[in-house]
């Protein structure tokens, strides 16, 4: 069976593998499954953010300073026990010096001044422009942080140049990462062990239409009552639905796509943070992503590793 190609960064939505023949854009796109509960929910304090109604519609958090997600955004320590699940709960921020994947999508984030989720990745870091989707996102921050780690991977899965893995090849080549890890890549196989600065690859779930989706973790995993995880991630996305909190429902940089049948209106998109939550199997290894915490399942088996710089 054929592989599925990486998708081209340019020109637009165009894809193509060596031999291979081109594959929907649908496939190469990474848009995600949404659904934001409204209400701001019960947790402790520690892992909540606040949340005003905007009358019984959706929760939207206003950050007051939007210049560092350090001021007032994510708690920076583990709550003492399990949180009951609910979009309130946020997950934890680890310091920005502590990983250096970490490092470069925080400061990115910190000095932006425009973001815009497209499958035609451009981006200028001196104007803190940032137009990309979320495995444009992940092979740009890697490109940056670990060269020689987005280099094992794109060698891998026969990534030519001008072109960056799908979704479904990223969680390719994480799950196919010896138990030992590389000298480039180190497999996150307890979703407990959930740090900052990893990849999180999601294919699409088998048989659906979906996209897949790649996320760069920013804290160590929080656990819930569920037996589920919190963990707060940065990605591009055209779906600001990872809880109340996502900074997309109020960055006036990142910028809005056109209106879509079925979509909300005024959708923001592009660089920002959220948090998701990362189920387990009965041994603890991490297993599916939910959108939000609490909500639904989105994507097939998940895969989680980090890379060594």
């Amino acid at each position: 069976m054929a592989r599925e190609p990486g998708r081209r960064r340019t020109p637009a939505g165009r894809l193509r593998a060596a031999g291979l023949l081109a594959v929907p854009l649908l496939l190469a796109g990474c848009s995600g499954g949404m659904r934001v509960t409204a209400g701001a929910g019960t947790a402790t304090t520690a892992t909540t953010t606040p949340s005003s109604s905007t009358g019984g519609g959706t929760d939207t958090t206003v950050d007051p300073d939007p210049v560092s997600i350090y001021d007032v955004d994510a708690p920076t320590a583990l709550p003492g026990g399990p949180v009951a699940p609910g979009p309130s709960v946020i997950g934890v921020l680890a310091p920005k010096t502590s990983d250096p994947l970490e490092d470069a999508v925080v400061t990115a984030w910190e000095t932006m001044s425009w973001t815009l989720y497209s499958h035609h990745d451009t981006v200028d870091a001196t104007a803190g422009r940032y137009q990309f989707d979320c495995v444009g996102a992940t092979n740009y921050f890697l490109s940056v942080a670990d060269p020689a780690a987005n280099d094992a991977l794109r060698t891998a899965e026969h990534i030519g140049t001008g072109y960056v893995p799908t979704p479904l090849r990223l969680a390719d080549f994480l799950g196919s990462l010896p138990p030992g890890g590389t000298s480039t890549w180190r497999p996150v196989d307890q979703a407990s062990a959930i740090g900052p600065g990893e990849i999180i690859g999601v294919p699409p779930a088998p048989g659906s239409t979906e996209a897949g989706h790649a996320m760069m973790t920013a804290g160590p995993a929080v656990p819930l009552t569920d037996g589920g995880y919190a963990v707060l991630v940065f990605d591009s996305t055209a779906e600001p639905g990872h809880g109340p909190g996502d900074s997309r429902r109020w960055d006036s940089r990142d910028q809005p796509l056109p209106d879509v049948a079925g979509k909300p209106a005024d959708r923001k998109s592009g660089l920002g943070y959220g948090t998701v939550e990362i189920t387990t199997s009965p041994t603890g290894t991490p297993e599916h992503v939910l959108w939000s915490v609490g909500g639904t399942v989105y994507g097939g088996q998940i895969e989680v590793a980090q890379p060594l710089s």
